[in-house]
């Protein structure tokens, strides 16, 4: 059984994960020099910023498809089941 985890998290064990190891090499010295540990939280930050706009992509998607149910809804003359009418005295 496979467990899903919410979008932010994986951005937040991301970023967790490449801090700890930042500390790590210079606690430990595992002797990574600046350009390195430079190169590895690039990787980091671009990978958090593309999930952070494929997440967004995600959103963009499903109101388009909310909208495209109800403008079809609105050419065949009957309302969308998330939208209520108010009617007018």
């Amino acid at each position: 059984m496979t467990t899903q985890f919410p979008e932010q998290w994986k951005k937040l064990t991301a970023a967790i994960v490449t801090a700890l190891f930042i500390y790590l090499n210079k606690r430990l010295n595992f002797g990574l020099d600046e350009t390195t540990i430079s190169q590895i939280a690039l990787i980091a930050v671009s990978y958090i910023v593309g999930q952070g706009i494929a997440d967004a992509g995600k959103n963009a998607a499903a109101i388009n498809a909310e909208a495209a149910v109800a403008a079809a809804s609105i050419v065949a003359d009957t309302p969308p089941s998330s939208i209520q009418y108010v009617s007018k005295p």
